[in-house]
């Protein structure tokens, strides 16, 4: 997007970014996580953004794990045998595969 194109506040300004953070392997179990977890965020970019002299917003979306997909794969349940077998594989894996390679 052009700079001249950004606005914060009704006025112009070229040194502005918009962050969008895909939470979805997870949920957040409860506020204190929650703020853990923005604390962590502004850790990261507060030093990076604003040692720049640049505004900027970031907005966390949170999804429900069962509209999630890899690959046209529904992830295994949280903690499950089939979870630690993605994670050592670090890639998706389809439970039939697995069966047929024992």
């Amino acid at each position: 997007m052009p700079a001249h194109d950004l606005y914060l506040g009704g006025a112009r300004r070229s040194k502005f970014t918009t962050i969008t953070i895909y939470h979805v392997a997870r949920r957040f179990e409860n506020e204190l996580n929650q703020q853990r977890f923005l604390k962590k965020v502004d850790s990261i970019l507060n030093p990076r953004l604003g040692g720049k002299g640049m505004d900027w917003e970031y907005f966390i979306q949170e999804s429900p794990r069962e509209l999630w997909k890899i690959n046209g794969i529904v992830p295994p349940p949280s903690g499950s045998e089939m979870e630690k077998l993605w994670f050592k594989e670090n890639k998706p894996v389809v439970e039939g595969d697995v069966k047929a390679n024992l």
